[in-house]
């Protein structure tokens, strides 16, 4: 009877799994080909749309995790009860958004739209004017200062969080946009196959091998698997980089090498992120993966990384 019971919890247990499994496959399979069609379509005006909206779910999911931090400081354990029972509930939703909030809302939105707009239409201009936008929000806050100093003081925490926002995606994704409209979609190539084929060595490197966490941010990490993901990603930038014409191979490699150790970082921030923010996933818009964050978090980090480093090699 134990045995026939203990089978049956076995059975209901393999659709489970089987499932999860394949809605991952499945859903990694659309995106995978998603990018790949407008990545090689000739016009980037399809990359470019996909980009920002992307962009813009990934800034609305950083939002709702620093807002959880920010609000917590001024609100306390009232916050503290909604982010665990609710996860990812937004403490900046419509309806308790208040006139400064909506501000810097709007602000951080459209402070990466014009970035993302800049990029595409390789206007200098723009792309600086946007980088400006949140200093005005600034402007106005420091005039709202007289008027209400105490509030003012506790709510700028909040400020530096809503400002970091379109930086922190606007300047790889712009990137990702400025490559695909100079024609040269080889960087962005040697970074995504650095960074994922990384990623998937450290994966089944740390199943096999892990012993040692890697940071308790990330307790499922393992230095044996961060190493094994930064040679197999360095191996891997130093094909595309040959292949591209971009680095002799042991350039590459050694690109590679950086390139794969600033994802992992870029990987580091977002868990450090969401443990503050009491969640395990930035969001639910790709099921089995999570949200926009979790799937981009170290390329943006190696891509402004890669674009500098490059510009200074052009300079030698």
């Amino acid at each position: 009877m134990k045995a026939e019971e203990k089978r049956k919890k076995f059975s209901s247990f393999i659709p489970h799994s089987s499932s999860f499994i394949s809605q991952r496959v499945i859903t990694g399979l659309i995106l995978l080909v998603l990018v790949l069609a407008v990545l090689f379509v000739p016009h980037p005006l399809p990359l470019t749309l996909l980009v920002w909206a992307l962009g813009i779910v990934g800034l609305w999911e950083y939002l709702r995790l620093v807002g959880v931090i920010g609000e917590r400081r001024v609100e306390g354990e009232g916050l503290k009860e909604e982010a665990e029972a609710g996860g990812l509930s937004l403490p900046l939703s419509l309806s308790s958004l208040n006139s400064s909030s909506f501000i810097r809302l709007a602000t951080s939105l459209l402070t990466f739209t014009l970035l993302i707009a800049g990029c595409y239409f390789r206007n200098l201009v723009l792309v600086l004017g946007s980088l400006c936008l949140p200093f005005v929000c600034f402007a106005r806050d420091l005039f709202m200062f007289g008027r209400d100093p105490e509030g003012w003081s506790e709510r700028q925490p909040v400020l530096g969080l809503f400002v970091a926002g379109p930086v922190y995606l606007g300047l790889a994704l712009g990137l990702a946009v400025h490559y695909k409209v100079e024609g040269n979609l080889w960087p962005l190539i040697f970074v995504a196959a650095c960074v994922w084929a990384g990623d998937t060595a450290a994966y089944y490197v740390g199943k096999a091998l892990g012993k040692r966490s890697l940071h308790p941010l990330s307790p499922q990490k393992t230095w044996e698997g961060a190493l094994g993901g930064l040679v197999i990603g360095a191996l891997a930038a130093m094909v595309i980089g040959l292949l591209g014409g971009l680095f002799p191979w042991w350039l590459g490699f050694v690109l590679g090498l950086v390139i794969n150790a600033v994802g992992q970082l870029g990987d580091l921030l977002e868990s450090f992120l969401k443990r503050v923010a009491g969640v395990k996933d930035s969001g639910t818009i790709f099921p089995g993966h999570g949200g926009v964050l979790d799937r981009i978090d170290s390329l943006l980090f190696a891509l402004p990384v890669y674009a500098l480093i490059s510009a200074l090699l052009a300079l030698l």
